[in-house]
């Protein structure tokens, strides 16, 4: 399958001034989280690592399933245990181990030096509590401000993710905001705090195109404000092209190809990563291009991986592919890829 080209999607972003190459704010490695069910284990991630530099936005793309938001909920240990279970892996966060932390420690994390953007804003914030109430807490309990102090900081936030009248809003409820208000609500609490890393899982779903490129326009600017490092975690590469500066594409619950935007869309290695990119739309090849899918199914992953899980799906599967689980091979300094059409190059 050719290679796509970026003249298909936005202008892609530049890597940000404050992005080095000092050592990671978050790095997380070989992770596996299974679900106990009554059919059995149920393995959502299989052996995930990355890593995230301050002031940098990594997106995390793939299908529904393929374990995307399980891998960012338990970075945080966000998951109901049981049925889920970290049996490996470590999430270090300056210098902590964030998965060996007690629950207490944890919550010292959570909303202050982490943020978390739930994909759904109706259910994420409580719908019993004023918005008030809810941005005012993790002030009040991650930074000690009091009241008044709390209060004039939440109005300041509102105000910052573009909420009018935000002190007499402060009063309402949940349900007295639109969809597109609630999630701008939601990004105001997850950086209440000044948080070094922000999770944003699938932050835009649920909102209509004209909010969706509000809500990303705000999240951009509000990084390159603060600087805070990012993980976006979407099904949609279009949104990645224009936001990311690197992109991990997972399927079947571990990560298939991990590189820079720029190379993942100008020479994307993994055939998974290939098929993703052919079903976006596209004015290249006129009114007769046909918007292309993906046969068959995600694996159920009910059974350790032995195989590539992507095998039954893939047009240049071969041999070897339905028999061993390819490891991620380093194709050049910005892209690896797990597949056995790498096999020439050196193992990572």
């Amino acid at each position: 399958m050719s290679s796509v080209g970026v003249s298909k999607f936005e202008d892609l972003s530049a890597v940000p001034s404050n992005v080095t190459d000092t050592e990671p704010v978050l790095a997380v490695e070989n992770l596996e989280t299974i679900f106990h069910t009554q059919d059995g284990k149920v393995h959502a991630v299989n052996g995930v690592s990355f890593s995230l530099q301050a002031g940098e936005l990594l997106g995390v793309v793939g299908e529904s399933g393929s374990g995307k938001s399980v891998t960012m909920m338990s970075c945080l240990k966000l998951l109901p245990m049981p049925p889920a279970e970290i049996v490996n892996g470590s999430a270090t966060f300056q210098g902590r181990d964030l998965l060996e932390l007690n629950i207490q420690d944890l919550r010292e994390v959570r909303g202050g030096d982490i943020g978390f953007i739930f994909q759904d804003p109706m259910t994420s914030l409580n719908p019993v509590f004023t918005i008030g109430f809810q941005l005012m807490e993790p002030l009040r309990i991650h930074l000690g401000m009091n009241k008044r102090e709390a209060r004039e900081r939440a109005i300041e936030l509102l105000q910052l993710v573009g909420i009018p009248s935000a002190d007499q809003r402060l009063k309402d409820f949940p349900h007295q905001f639109s969809g597109g208000m609630r999630q701008r609500v939601m990004i105001a609490i997850a950086l209440a705090c000044d948080p070094k890393v922000l999770f944003a899982d699938e932050p835009t779903t649920a909102l209509d195109v004209t909010v969706q490129a509000q809500i990303i326009e705000l999240v951009k600017d509000l990084r390159e404000k603060f600087g805070t490092a990012i993980i976006w975690v979407t099904h949609d590469l279009g949104v990645v092209a224009g936001i990311a500066d690197r992109v991990a594409v997972m399927y079947g619950g571990q990560i298939v190809e991990y590189a820079d935007v720029e190379s993942l869309y100008n020479n994307p290695r993994h055939p998974y990563t290939q098929a993703l990119l052919e079903t976006l739309p596209s004015h290249e090849g006129g009114r007769d291009r046909r918007l292309r899918s993906i046969p068959g199914q995600a694996p159920s992953l009910t059974a350790a991986l032995t195989s590539c899980p992507f095998a039954p799906r893939c047009t240049q599967a071969h041999e070897r592919c339905h028999a061993q689980n390819p490891p991620l091979f380093e194709v050049n300094e910005n892209q690896q890829s797990r597949c056995w059409l790498e096999a020439e190059d050196s193992v990572v």
